[in-house]
Parts: structure tokens; C-alpha cells; sequence
């Protein structure tokens, strides 16, 4: 599994699918600024630029909540 960092460029699936679009109840993600959208990438959530694919932050995805309501992420194995 791939331990993504700020400034890094995402290179995998980018479909609004492994979007997170319940930011609000996963404890550690803030509200992404405007052109930004945060999603999960096996153990970690992506603040992306929309754009490009620039990492503009990360957060471990064990910080928030354990059950996710929406599809993950490829190779994406659960902590539980």
C-alpha cells in the first residue's frame, strides 16, 4: 500500500466514487477549500486539488470513523 504525502500527485482512480462526501462525520477531515475534495486511498484520506491530483494534505483513515457509509478505494482492507 502506497503512504501518500503533501505534494505528492495522486496517480489512481479519481471517479466520484471514492470521493468522501461526508467529510463532516469523519473525525480529522475539515471542509476542503474551494476546488478541493477530500478522498480515501487504502488507510489514508487525500485533500486533492480537483485539477491536478496535488496532495494538499493527509489524515490516517483509522482518525475517522470505522464503518465508511460509501465505496473505498481499491486494495483498501478495513482495520476491523
Amino acid at each position: 500500500m502506497k503512504h501518500w504525502r503533501r505534494g505528492d500527485y495522486y496517480s489512481g482512480p479519481r471517479e466520484p466514487r471514492w470521493m468522501v462526501s461526508d467529510w463532516r462525520g469523519r473525525r480529522g477531515l475539515w471542509a476542503p477549500p474551494a476546488g478541493y475534495y477530500w478522498m480515501q486511498s487504502g488507510g489514508q484520506y487525500l485533500l486533492m486539488a480537483a485539477a491536478t491530483g496535488l496532495i494538499a494534505g493527509v489524515v490516517a483513515a483509522t482518525v475517522g470513523s470505522a464503518a465508511p457509509a460509501y465505496p473505498t478505494a481499491p486494495g483498501y482492507v478495513p482495520p476491523y
